[in-house]
């Protein structure tokens, strides 16, 4: 499932935070790309993210719900709104659906009622965008801007979004039909990456002179696409009547490095015939060039064996499985991961070669680190002398180290989650607290109702409540109702069937078993053994 951007937009901080994290919203086909406490605010996001969905709060107090979605669209943005509102609000909703807005929710929100109402929002979004694109790409060929039109669609087309009788047809439509005697030449080139991280500045500026370089030279030479993929990968796809375009290929970057002075890590596909060359150029280059990235060679050409990339994609899937551990915290896989991890690893007599792949995962774990919370300065300077020390330590050491340093980094991310819960909670758990003490004697008294009490999703007030007072709900209301017990026996004012009624807990037997399993004796014998 494509998952479609959308933002959550609610004035009450509290319901916001709750509406971002509670949801899976990626089961009901988005990702929540932004969010924001104000009308105003949601405005600005709405026009930076262009989101295909707006989940919105309809009473406001800078701007209300209504006047965002008329403010929007009078911004050129269309998105479709889906708009929240308290019982109160009914009628104010429905205008909001008669002047455009897709459907409406009412607080408290219905989880089977939202999957509805974001299920059926998700289909029209997708026919609206499929409309949208349909009228987008015929206005770009009647615009002529037919290049960038098929760079766009050949794009689509290497990443598995368009198949091939679709991007023939494209070709067909632009006039631009693969004749059998053409060649594809695929090459991917960037700056070696370690330079991204001891000089940031310097790795994007020389990038962008490598691309603008080859771009201009390969133009003159070829029929020439040049593409920013979703990996990050950039790539120039060549098209060529002749043959030999490999070895002229080959040295253009040598020039290209040479003349630049910099350090250009460069893989080279094969020359592949006809329409289904295309791809095959493609996948073979990126394919090589993971090699090379990987193993800090300047160039891989088609020579190179196929199994080398075959058993690079094996590498490449564990270590996405290991970051994915890191950003959810999860030592159990983390751990399973990098024992698989190192089984992957080719078999090398002196290990050098593998420490250029545990410097790879090193380096994609920190910069994932470094897009969210939990790299600390500790935490960077424990990386970069794992980068300086490679070199000098075995590769087991190097294995062990990495381990225990992802291992710092889930601690780490697992405090700030919850300083910040501790931290942005804390008005909230004490209202809970006082409300939880105050009624302590209802016997309905539960997590669901501490929550609605609090404006919190039941589910998401019992994660918080754990991460906040380090106990479960259930066992620290069993808690303070044992601690209320207690004292009212001591004080011998209260009958012990008054005293279960003052705790929540009318049924005696059942209250004496467990104050038994509290404190280890029954009532009476706990009041005797208080007693002055």
């Amino acid at each position: 499932m494509e998952l479609l951007k959308m933002v959550i937009v609610d004035d009450e901080p509290i319901t916001l935070k709750g509406l971002v994290q509670t949801y899976d919203w990626e089961q009901m086909g988005f990702q929540v790309a932004g969010f924001a406490d104000n009308g105003e605010r949601a405005l600005s996001v709405i026009q930076n993210i262009h989101p295909q969905l707006v989940l919105t709060d309809i009473r406001m107090k800078e701007m209300t719900g209504l006047e965002m979605m008329e403010a929007a669209k009078q911004c050129g943005e269309e998105p479709i709104f889906v708009v929240i509102s308290a019982y109160r609000d009914f009628e104010y909703a429905k205008k909001a659906c008669e002047v455009g807005a897709f459907s409406y929710l009412v607080k408290p929100i219905d989880e089977e009622q939202l999957e509805e109402v974001m299920r059926a929002a998700y289909d029209k979004c997708q026919e609206k965008m499929k409309s949208e694109q349909e009228r987008e790409n015929f206005k770009r060929i009647l615009m002529g801007d037919q290049h960038n039109y098929l760079q766009v669609m050949t794009q689509k087309y290497l990443q598995g979004s368009l198949n091939d009788e679709k991007m023939q047809e494209v070709r067909k439509i632009l006039r631009r039909e693969i004749r059998g005697t053409q060649r594809f030449i695929c090459v991917c080139a960037d700056i070696d990456i370690s330079y991204k991280i001891t000089d940031p500045l310097y790795y994007e500026t020389e990038r962008t002179c490598l691309f603008r370089y080859l771009e201009q030279i390969f133009a003159d030479r070829y029929e020439l696409q040049s593409m920013d993929m979703e990996n990050g990968n950039h790539v120039f796809l060549l098209c060529t009547d002749t043959q030999g375009g490999v070895e002229d290929v080959k040295r253009i970057l040598k020039e290209a490095a040479e003349k630049l002075k910099s350090p250009v890590v460069s893989a080279i596909s094969g020359e592949h015939p006809g329409f289904l060359g295309m791809k095959k150029s493609f996948w073979q280059a990126v394919h090589f060039f993971e090699t090379a990235s990987e193993a800090g060679a300047n160039a891989f050409t088609s020579d190179r064996q196929e199994e080398i990339c075959e058993e690079q994609v094996s590498l490449s899937d564990m270590e996405k499985t290991i970051i994915n551990a890191v950003r959810r915290n999860d030592h159990a896989q983390l751990k399973e991961a990098m024992v698989k991890f190192v089984y992957l690893l080719p078999e090398q007599k002196t290990g050098d070669n593998q420490k250029k792949y545990i410097h790879r995962l090193a380096v994609m774990v920190e910069f994932m680190l470094q897009d969210s919370y939990g790299l600390t300065k500790e935490l960077e300077q424990n990386f970069q002398n794992l980068y300086s020390n490679l070199n000098q330590i075995s590769m087991m050491k190097a294995i062990d180290i990495c381990y225990k340093l992802f291992g710092q980094a889930v601690e780490e991310r697992m405090r700030s989650a919850k300083s910040r819960d501790i931290a942005f909670f804390s008005d909230y758990m004490s209202k809970a607290l006082a409300y939880i003490d105050e009624n302590l004697h209802d016997e309905t008294l539960s997590l669901t109702a501490v929550a609605a009490e609090v404006y919190l999703n039941p589910v998401y007030f019992g994660r918080v409540f754990k991460n906040t007072q380090n106990i479960s709900f259930k066992q620290y209301l069993l808690e303070q109702r044992m601690e209320l017990a207690k004292k009212l026996i001591v004080e011998g004012k209260d009958s012990i069937s008054v005293i279960c009624e003052k705790v929540g807990i009318p049924n005696r037997s059942y209250f004496s078993q467990v104050f038994k399993q509290h404190t280890g004796m029954l009532p009476s014998e706990y009041k005797k053994e208080h007693e002055v």
